[in-house]
């Protein structure tokens, strides 16, 4: 028992440590695109968004990669306030995105919570 106990928190130690690794990863980018010139920094985006389609990862974690992903465009495109029409599409599709992404999740969360509670009574 105790050695199954161990493993299984093992594994979830090494799938925490990976996600860790991911986010670390993607700061390291950001630090170098922050010191990239202003002309290569949209094709440094676009590759690591193309990077991150590749990675084994859940597709919670991809999507949250190009969430980040996307404020930083959005950062990139605030310079030029002829853009506002570009950044409000840009947040919209990723909003899209993320909103069919959740739906499941809120409607198992909210069933679950629902059962939970009447095992209460």
């Amino acid at each position: 028992m105790r050695k199954r106990l161990l493993v299984i928190l093992l594994v979830i130690l090494s799938f925490s440590l990976h996600s860790q690794e991911i986010y670390d990863n993607f700061y390291k980018f950001k630090a170098e695109l922050y010191n990239t010139a202003l002309e290569k920094m949209e094709a440094s985006i676009a590759e690591y968004r193309e990077k991150t389609q590749k990675m084994q990862i859940s597709e919670e974690e991809k999507l949250t990669l190009q969430n980040f992903l996307i404020l930083e465009e959005v950062n990139l495109l605030n310079k030029d306030n002829s853009n506002k029409k570009k950044i409000f599409s840009k947040l919209k599709t990723q909003n899209d995105k993320s909103a069919v992404f959740m739906q499941g999740k809120k409607e198992f969360a909210s069933r679950q919570m629902v059962f939970t509670q009447l095992g209460r009574y």
